[in-house]
């Protein structure tokens, strides 16, 4: 369950990742895939709320929601229930083959991904690589389904999509689903760029549920690549907890133990500032009203208001 539900967060994020490096599009992708991503949004409700396959047992005409269901996803839930995989797999292809639009396909391709577990991910991924090899093959389309097929099989994803984006997103689902694991696993790859990459996967999708697992990554990383990468993590904890989040980050960076961690505090209070001027004045004010001397010191003069001192 816990998986299934994760699957909803990633399909109401998946428009906004945008220019990362674990696999979303860059920042000149065409208008279509805009609208592509757009539309992902309005339907990611389809899989925070998944139904079982035991709903096959309820009437053709009402889902859990207590909502009109029509005969397609009635056949779905059969074929789930049953366990064969070629009617899956007819079942599978005829759904998201109905519509040639990314916009209409998308609701279908959701309700057949939050019936994925780990008895029929394979048939499914049978049918989805049969649907893609004739020519239904969409962007977003794939990236929704390594999402949600690296949370069920785990590492196995990373071996079948070994290469770039894919598998930076296959990383990204096995650490929503499993972090602990994922994060012992990254640590123990050869220093190099692609550990670099595989660390900023992991990170990027265990912070969005626990601030401290992406700090705990992100010290993984070498320390050049930390100076380097400390507006990462603060983008990560801005969109975890706002400038609220990232004022705690960078206090706890500043008053930390560790030496490493205080070379990355003037890093992160320049973030945090930066975040705060994006709001209220007075939330900024507040703020920097109350921060110690220590703190100030690390905040580069131009950046601060004029009515406080530089």
């Amino acid at each position: 369950m816990k998986s299934i539900i994760i699957t909803g967060i990633v399909c109401a994020t998946i428009g906004l990742w945008v220019g990362t490096q674990i696999g979303s599009p860059d920042q000149d992708e065409s208008q279509a895939q805009d609208e592509n991503a757009n539309t992902l949004n309005r339907h990611s409700n389809r899989l925070s709320h998944p139904r079982s396959a035991s709903t096959s047992t309820r009437t053709p005409q009402e889902d859990s929601n207590g909502k009109v269901t029509t005969g397609k996803n009635q056949e779905l839930l059969e074929a789930v229930e049953s366990g064969e995989p070629e009617s899956l797999i007819r079942v599978i292809r005829g759904l998201i083959e109905s519509e040639s639009h990314f916009g209409t396909r998308i609701p279908s391709v959701c309700e057949v991904l939050s019936l994925m577990n780990e008895e029929n991910a394979q048939t499914m991924k049978a049918a989805f690589d049969q649907s893609w090899a004739a020519g239904y093959d969409y962007y977003w389309e794939r990236e929704l389904f390594i999402d949600r097929y690296s949370e069920i099989v785990g590492f196995q994803a990373i071996k079948e999509y070994p290469y770039g984006k894919p598998r930076h997103r296959a990383i990204g689902g096995w650490a929503r689903a499993n972090p602990d694991d994922a994060i012992s696993w990254v640590n123990e790859l050869e220093d190099g760029p692609e550990k670099n990459h595989s660390i900023n996967a992991v990170m990027w999708n265990v912070t969005k549920d626990n601030p401290d697992y992406g700090l705990q990554v992100f010290r993984s990383l070498p320390q050049e690549e930390q100076v380097n990468r400390i507006g990462s993590l603060m983008q990560l904890t801005r969109r975890q907890g706002g400038a609220p989040a990232c004022a705690n980050l960078a206090e706890k960076l500043r008053t930390s133990e560790s030496a490493e961690d205080r070379i990355l505090a003037a890093g992160a209070y320049q973030k945090t500032l930066l975040t705060y001027q994006e709001g209220p004045a007075e939330k900024m004010d507040a703020w920097l009203n109350q921060l110690p001397e220590e703190a100030l010191s690390l905040l580069e003069p131009h950046l601060l208001p004029k009515k406080h001192p530089e």
